[in-house]
């Protein structure tokens, strides 16, 4: 992941606003902060690493908003933002990463329903996502 980030780092160097490479630091970012999370539990450097891909992602989006893949990364951190008890949620907050757990959701639902490099995830996500809230998809 050290590697994959120094060479998305190389080229953003060189191009600020590529899109691609934006989008590949993005998610670089996010699989280190699974990574952090799930195996090492080290919470903070994941959330860190989870705000990292959620801007790269969020630029992604503003430089080419038809960049559905992109969607995802910030759905599900919408969605996980959502999720944390209140205290969890002020502490978050006075960071300025409020966020909605449905519009999690819903963004998870429009990157399954468009059949993208993601979508296959967005469905593992969206499934993960109403079975904690115990809900059933309406989709296909």
């Amino acid at each position: 992941m050290e590697q994959a980030e120094k060479l998305e780092d190389a080229e953003l160097a060189r191009d600020p606003n590529s899109v691609d490479m934006l989008y590949a630091r993005g998610v670089t970012r996010g699989q280190f902060a699974l990574f952090t999370a799930l195996i090492e539990r080290a919470w903070f450097s994941a959330l860190r690493n989870a705000v990292g891909a959620r801007r790269d992602h969020e630029r992604v989006l503003e430089l080419d908003p038809q960049y559905t893949d992109a969607k995802l990364v910030v759905g599900a951190h919408n969605y996980v933002m959502g999720s944390l008890s209140f205290a969890v949620k002020m502490a978050v907050a006075l960071a300025g990463l409020r966020r909605r757990q449905r519009e999690g959701t819903a963004i998870s639902e429009g990157c399954l329903s468009r059949q993208g490099e993601t979508s296959v995830d967005a469905g593992i996500v969206l499934m993960v996502f109403l079975r904690r809230e115990h809900r059933v998809w309406g989709g296909v």
